[in-house]
């Protein structure tokens, strides 16, 4: 009662002493002063670190240091005998920690490592962690939905085509990938794709790298141009022995050989082994929850590269970078931040499994169908707490009793929702070990009090009865404390001063407090401690003796209570490696729940996945615009194969669809091949390998790539790693460029897709040059058009892909739609209705020129008339524009002669001779 009733003056005394402590700490603020000279010594191994530096309650900050603080943090910069300082209280570290990793600085935490009371001279400071962006152990500090990663690249210098070792790990949640990347061309995008896939924040590469890996160095400078976000660091700490490398990983896995990793090359083995060094070095801790370094078989996996992403919009949109407007966003209806992380990185990384897909289909559309059951485990999902960053809370020493009391309440939770699905076939491979939940359940039940405070040093996080030592010494403190409530009413009752009260605070311990208008009835055995205002404080010899007591027997109970609690963090850690497969189902379970939600909610049906090499997608839909769009979708189907339809040539108006459509069912394939239910009405998806997207607008120039540039940069991608199993989605091919440079680039492009021998891949091909639409009679391409409709000289989208091609674009409509001025826009008409009829007979001529010459060749070998004709037809039609002779045949192919009058049918004449003869 009496600590209870002395809690807001405490607190004020608490702050009154953080700020005598620091003002204590900061006379000694010199250049040459003892204190700043151990600031120096411990700075110099940190150059490239923001230091806080303990003084007192504060974290401060000095010379060069302070003034970038100060700028990052918006916070104070002040000078002390000329050195630059600012701060911080530790209590609120966190936020402030928070902005500056943000920013991209790395903060190395020096702490006090010696009680300032028993110190002799400078207090005994070091550095116990250093934080950077890829190296956070605090999930306080995180995004709770995301991964938070450090890569560390290894180059083979030998190599002028580059092959990198690639070692990645999430510490927050023990994840460690390493993959060897084979002397690529693609380098950069397979490293991009690593990046965000994993969400990787900090690139750790070597200090020095010879002169003949230029290319790793030009790779970098792209990262760093294409990625600013995030940190790229150079370190000299590489291992280069692969024996070191070996001893490393076998001691910290506990394993007899490193041939369990399975690793492509000595270059991945020793990333694998520096990156596992860096992280300790860094946290200090021996991060025993990194217990497997996973491995990818890349055949598994759908590719998506890192310029697909962006132009599908898989994770972030490309305006704010924000989930809104996303297929994550869209398909996010987990309740647990595991499952929305393991969300993420599946639409970033789809298979090509196909029992894996049916396998998830199944699982998906159990929860479809059980609506009951569903909504019972999203209601138990979201209490399960972020089971993998408890556990490496716990195994770097972060952890409290708090973090303790809820992974019991989640794994209570997580027995729950496993018991719905026990009995269901399609969910056995959850069952098939025992999770010993139970065992961790029971330890934190008898341990941990229910509601802990937040410090793991103060007591009362211990139950009762768990420990006899504990309880011994509890008593003892009971004891005393029952004596001084017993001592306050005995002097009460001896000294007839009714409002004498015995009180404590943590600066001057426990007290007698008399008001001065009763200090004559003061005894002189009272020894004077303190005086304020009103009042006087005293102490006795029996107080004294008994606060002795009862002082040492709480500092021994609390740190008897520390030590348990250390005790039972180690015994959950022996359960880790069950308590993160328990974590992984839990992912999964809400991962399955999740597009279960996002297909009842939104209408998606369950695709059939197939082994032929079809794509058949019936009333598809766009499913992130359905969402965002307040008029109906129009919904649209797609039909390709590897024969007669593998390239649908898409023409038609800007504003029209072609755009939507195109990004459509690139999404709807990739849905399929995460399991997802897709929105369409029905549909029939074959296995494909890689989905290519160059669609849209873009340069980089800090690189000097124009748009132009950058389009044929992805283009070229495509041409060389596309395969007949791939989807490739193509918009406005050479339209970054003059219109016959961009027409000739187009045309050869589709010319190379469609030769099987050289791809063979599915292609959805939107374009403004009507001319390529001649390629529609080769086998394997057919023409679509987005239709509209003219109507009142208004262009009415009707937004429909329907057989043909169109006749037109619509350009001068839309730019009359954008708000032109209409002297504008009537002057645009009449450019281009001139050039159109210049055009035309530009092409007329070239095609005579053409034939004419071809004539003469024919004559000089002596063909005969009807070899000459079939010579001449044949060469004129391999030409890049329609001959005078296609153009009267293609007019004619389209008349149903039945049905038009004898008007116009000369109306059709006059304008042919005019096409061919203007």
């Amino acid at each position: 009662m009496f600590e209870d009733s002395t809690k807001s003056e405490n607190n004020t005394l608490k702050k009154v002493d953080a700020k005598k402590s620091s003002k204590v700490a900061l006379k000694d603020i010199s250049k040459d002063t003892p204190m700043m000279k151990q600031y120096h010594s411990i700075k110099k191994n940190y150059k490239d670190s923001i230091l806080l530096f303990r003084l007192g309650d504060f974290y401060e900050m000095f010379e060069e240091d302070a003034l970038e603080a100060s700028s990052i943090l918006n916070i104070t910069l002040t000078k002390r005998n000329k050195v630059k300082m600012c701060g911080f209280p530790y209590h609120a570290a966190d936020s402030y920690i928070s902005k500056l990793l943000k920013s991209g600085r790395r903060v190395a935490i020096c702490e006090q490592i010696e009680d300032p009371k028993l110190a002799k001279g400078i207090v005994k400071r070091k550095v116990v962690e250093v934080l950077s962006p890829g190296i956070i152990t605090k999930p306080e500090l995180l995004n709770l939905n995301e991964k938070n990663s450090v890569m560390l690249l290894l180059p083979d210098e030998s190599n002028e085509k580059i092959s990198v070792g690639c070692s990645i790990c999430d510490v927050s949640t023990g994840f460690f990938f390493s993959r060897y990347i084979s002397s690529r061309e693609d380098l950069l995008d397979e490293l991009l794709n690593e990046i965000e896939g994993n969400q990787v924040r900090e690139i750790i590469i070597p200090e020095n790298y010879s002169n003949k890996a230029y290319k790793f160095s030009q790779v970098i400078g792209s990262i760093k141009q294409i990625r600013s976000e995030i940190l790229i660091r150079n370190f000299s700490g590489y291992i280069r022995s692969i024996q070191k490398g070996e001893n490393i990983l076998k001691e910290h896995f506990s394993v007899n050989s490193v041939d369990v990793f399975e690793f492509d090359s000595p270059l991945e083995l020793i990333s694998s082994a520096t990156l596992l060094n860096y992280v300790k070095d860094n946290t200090g801790q021996r991060l025993e929850h990194i217990r497997w370094i996973e491995k990818r078989e890349n055949q598994r996996y759908l590719i998506v590269d890192s310029s697909t992403r962006r132009h599908l919009e898989l994770v972030e949109n490309q305006s704010t970078g924000a989930k809104s407007a996303t297929l994550f966003g869209v398909l996010d209806y987990t309740k647990s931040a595991m499952g929305s992380r393991l969300l993420k990185w599946v639409i970033q990384n789809p298979i090509r499994d196909i029992e894996e897909i049916r396998n998830r289909q199944r699982r998906i559309e159990w929860f479809y169908e059980n609506r009951e059951t569903l909504d019972k485990i999203r209601s138990n999902l979201q209490n399960i707490l972020d089971i993998e960053r408890i556990i490496s809370k716990i195994s770097v020493g972060k952890a409290n009793a708090r973090d303790l009391i809820g992974l019991k309440n989640t794994l209570i939770n997580a027995n729950i929702i496993l018991s719905y699905l026990s009995d269901i076939e399609i969910f056995n491979k959850f069952f098939e070990q025992d999770y010993d939940y139970k065992t961790v359940i029971t330890l934190i039940d008898q341990s941990i009090v229910d509601e802990p405070p937040l410090s793991i040093k103060d007591g009362e996080i211990i139950k009762k009865g768990y420990k006899k030592k504990l309880d011994e010494y509890r008593s003892i403190r009971e004891e005393n404390r029952e004596w001084i409530n017993r001592y306050q009413v005995e002097q009460r009752e001896k000294l007839g001063i009714n409002n004498l009260r015995v009180r404590y605070n943590k600066v001057v311990g426990y007290y007698i407090e008399v008001t001065k208008s009763n200090l004559a009835k003061v005894p002189p055995t009272y020894i004077r401690k303190q005086t304020l205002v009103n009042t006087e404080r005293f102490t006795t010899e029996e107080l004294e003796l008994h606060q002795a007591r009862l002082m040492e027997a709480r500092e021994m109970s609390n740190n008897l209570e520390y030590e348990i609690f250390v005790e039972v963090s180690k015994s959950i850690l022996k359960s880790m490696d069950k308590l993160y497969k328990i974590a992984e189902y839990l992912a999964w379970i809400d991962l399955f729940q999740s597009l279960a939600m996002a297909a009842i909610i939104n209408g998606y049906i369950k695709p059939e996945i197939i082994e032929e090499n079809t794509i058949e997608i019936y009333g598809g839909r766009h499913p992130v615009i359905e969402k965002f769009t307040d008029v109906n979708f129009i919904d649209n189907d797609l039909f390709l194969n590897d024969s007669d339809r593998r390239i649908m040539i898409l023409t038609g108006p800007n504003m029209s669809g072609k755009s939507t459509y195109l990004r459509q069912n690139a999404l709807i394939i990739l849905m399929a091949h995460i399991g997802s239910f897709v929105p369409a009405t029905s549909a029939r998806i074959g296995i494909v390998d890689r989905i290519f997207s160059r669609i849209g607008m873009s340069d980089r120039l800090v690189k000097g790539e124009s748009t132009f540039l950058v389009e044929m940069i992805e283009t070229s991608r495509i041409l060389h790693y596309s395969t007949a199993r791939s989807f490739v989605i193509m918009d406005e091919i050479g339209r970054g460029t003059s219109t016959f440079d961009g027409l000739s680039i187009a045309w050869s492009v589709l010319e190379y897709l469609l030769d099987p021998e050289l791809s063979g891949c599915k292609v959805l091909f939107a374009t403004h040059y009507h001319e390529i639409t001649t390629l529609g009679d080769s086998y394997g391409v057919v023409n679509y058009n987005a239709t509209v409709k003219d109507w009142d000289n208004k262009v009415i989208f009707l937004r429909k892909i329907v057989p043909g091609s169109a006749s037109k674009s619509y350009g001068v409509e839309v730019a009359r739609m954008a708000g032109l001025p209409e002297s504008v826009v009537k002057r645009a008409k009449e450019i281009l209705s001139n050039l159109e009829n210049n055009y035309g007979s530009y092409i007329s001529l070239l095609a005579e020129q053409e034939a004419k010459a071809l004539d003469e060749k024919i004559n000089q070998r002596g063909d005969s008339l009807t070899q000459r004709k079939k010579i001449r037809d044949k060469d004129i039609q391999l030409g890049l524009f329609p001959s005078p002779y296609e153009i009267i045949v293609n007019e004619l192919e389209k008349l149903d002669i039945d049905s038009i009058t004898p008007l116009e049918a000369l109306n059709i004449l006059n304008r042919l001779k005019k096409s061919i003869f203007q």
